[in-house]
Formats: structure tokens, C-alpha cells, sequence
């Protein structure tokens, strides 16, 4: 498959692993916004970067973008959750 070309939009939802810290046996562990380190701005620079060429040709296409930064519910694995749509 190349890469999308005119303009996208995009939504992105970064799953942080859980500290150590705030994992329980007996108590329940939902989603969390992550409100610490790193920035979501260097987190979506880094993704911009490293799908260049292979999802899109340059990132300057993405016209709309929505971010989020959990942390993940207790039976959750960390992820990147990633939707690229064409806007035209």
C-alpha cells in the first residue's frame, strides 16, 4: 500500500502503561488521563515522524487532529490507537 496523499485528518489515543504504584488486587482500575511526562506534543511529533512515507508522504497533509493520553485501565496493554482519514 503507498502512502495517502492530499489532506487528512487524524485521531490519536496514546495508552500509557500503569505505575506500578496504582495497581490493585481488589480495587477497580479504570482509564486515567495522564497528565505527567511525556508531553503530547512530543509523543504525536514522534508518531508524525516515524509514519512519514509509510501512512502519508509528508505530515504537513494532516489538516485535523485529535489527541488524547491515558493511562491504561487495569486489563489494558499500552498502545497507540491510530485513525487516518482522507478529508476529501
Amino acid at each position: 500500500m503507498s502512502p495517502l496523499d492530499g489532506p487528512l485528518s487524524m485521531t490519536v489515543i496514546f495508552v500509557m502503561p500503569r505505575v506500578r504504584a496504582e495497581i490493585w488486587k481488589t480495587k477497580p482500575m479504570p482509564r486515567l488521563p495522564h497528565a505527567k511526562k511525556p508531553d503530547i506534543d512530543n509523543l504525536q511529533k514522534s508518531l508524525f515522524d516515524a509514519l512519514t512515507g509509510i501512512v502519508w508522504n509528508d505530515d504537513a497533509q494532516i489538516c485535523g487532529l485529535v489527541c488524547y493520553k491515558w493511562i491504561a485501565a487495569g486489563d489494558e496493554e499500552p498502545r497507540v490507537v491510530l485513525t487516518v482519514e482522507q478529508m476529501l
